[in-house]
């Protein structure tokens, strides 16, 4: 348990802090002066939820990485129990749904802060780790006309929100407190995904160039996420790329730039993350890892 949680801490927040880092000294370098720091801005970064002020730039989807810390402390002991039933991940992803329309219905999410911490975006989007592990672990039951099912049922969710509700339809305006809108498009879309799967692993096998660039971004996925805000940044201070929306060429050139940016950056991000995180773990440890379970039984079934 102690191994997996420092590793799931480590690995999570090892990458945001590098690239808070790295932000921090560029942004010394092109201002000449660091920028002010008090405190609770201190704290603030060591426990994930910087505020704008506290950052260089904007890092907006450092929200998700918070919430990912939050969701590993409660699930834990939900996936410990699971190992003997997978009943409370079943109870965890109908829960996250039941929720989401709780707020939806009385605005709730108000009552899951704590200390200037948001447990509500932990609390829901916990669904999605807990269908995750069950899919995982009885993917049988998971045959083509219940994901069916499945898909049909959060796309009448769906639809009641836009056509019914008139719920606003961009995503974004939903991730800070998600609702029924948020999670039933989510789902649906994993639902799609999970229907395609033969379709996609066809390609895959058949596109090597294809297979090699989607085992790329999910080898370096994280570090693509907390990274392409600076490149955004970069290329409006740098290239006044600001507000590009209306002008299809430029915004389509912003696009590829952040895309290509980003990946670049990503490798050495990628690399420094898994050093710096196994170095922590070997020295929080003692520079033991022998009494590591996970790795005992990997060199026992070896």
């Amino acid at each position: 348990a102690g191994h997996y949680l420092l590793k799931r801490f480590l690995s999570m927040v090892g990458p945001f802090y590098i690239i808070g880092f790295s932000s921090i000294l560029i942004y010394c370098l092109i201002n000449l002066q660091s920028p002010e720091f008090d405190f609770f801005a201190i704290v603030r970064w060591l426990t994930v939820i910087p505020s704008n002020a506290d950052t260089p730039f904007p890092m907006g989807q450092v929200w998700f990485i918070h919430a990912m810390v939050i969701i590993v402390i409660i699930s834990f002991p939900f996936f410990v129990i699971s190992k003997a039933s997978v009943a409370p991940l079943i109870l965890c992803a109908i829960g996250s749904f039941i929720i989401s329309l709780a707020h939806q219905a009385y605005d709730i999410n108000s009552y899951f802060y704590f200390f200037g911490h948001n447990l509500y975006q932990g609390v829901v989007n916990l669904g999605f780790f807990a269908f995750g592990a069950l899919y995982y672990r009885k993917e049988h039951w998971f045959s083509f006309s219940v994901l069916g099912s499945l898909a049909i049922i959060v796309f009448i969710v769906f639809a009641y929100n836009i056509f019914s509700l008139n719920v606003d339809i961009n995503m974004a305006n939903h991730s800070y407190a998600p609702d029924s809108y948020y999670l039933s498009a989510s789902f649906l879309a994993i639902f799609l995904v999970l229907l395609a799967k033969p379709i996609i692993n066809n390609v895959l096998n058949y596109l090597v160039f294809f297979d090699k660039f989607v085992l790329f971004f999910s080898k370096h996925a994280y570090s693509i996420f907390i990274i392409h805000s600076f490149s955004v940044y970069w290329l409006e201070v740098q290239f006044s790329l600001v507000d590009v929306a209306s002008n299809v060429y430029l915004a389509l050139i912003k696009v590829i730039s952040v895309f290509i940016i980003s990946s670049v950056l990503a490798i050495p991000t990628t690399w420094l993350s898994k050093k710096l995180t196994n170095a922590l773990q070997s020295f929080i440890l003692g520079g033991s890892r022998r009494s590591d379970p996970i790795e005992a039984e990997k060199v026992k079934s070896s």
